[in-house]
């Protein structure tokens, strides 16, 4: 799961790159064509005027998610020193579980007419068969 997600991520970013000024393919856009005097004020001219703050704060995000997995090496280590392989991070140990989400998607399976008006009406009068 991780794998395939991290193939993925990293696809996207070289694929589809977040700021003009990172990708490998805009440096002939910005040699060739690009005009300051013609082009003022438009939202890569605003990228160019504050691509040091958003450098700076690409590099804090950076450093929290750094410090943060980190961390979460640190946890494995420790759990596996101490012989609890069950508290480890993994796949198939401690799930992290979206609460919120179940809560809400709980709600709305226990009560269908009361948050989605007609969720157990026919969709169809030639297939109108209430099931």
């Amino acid at each position: 799961m991780l794998g395939s997600l991290t193939i993925v991520v990293a696809h996207h970013m070289y694929a589809m790159p977040p700021y003009p000024y990172l990708a490998t393919n805009y440096a002939i856009f910005m040699v060739r064509d690009y005009d300051p005097t013609t082009r003022y004020n438009d939202l890569l001219d605003r990228v160019l005027r504050h691509r040091d703050a958003i450098i700076s704060h690409l590099n804090w995000a950076r450093i929290f998610l750094g410090f943060h997995s980190f961390g979460l090496y640190i946890h494995n280590d420790t759990m596996s020193a101490l012989g609890r392989p069950q508290n480890m991070f993994s796949d198939t140990a401690i799930q992290l579980q979206l609460v919120f989400a179940q809560w809400i998607q709980n709600t709305h399976t226990l009560a269908p007419g009361a948050t989605a008006p007609g969720a157990t009406a026919s969709t169809s009068l030639t297939w109108g068969v209430v099931i």
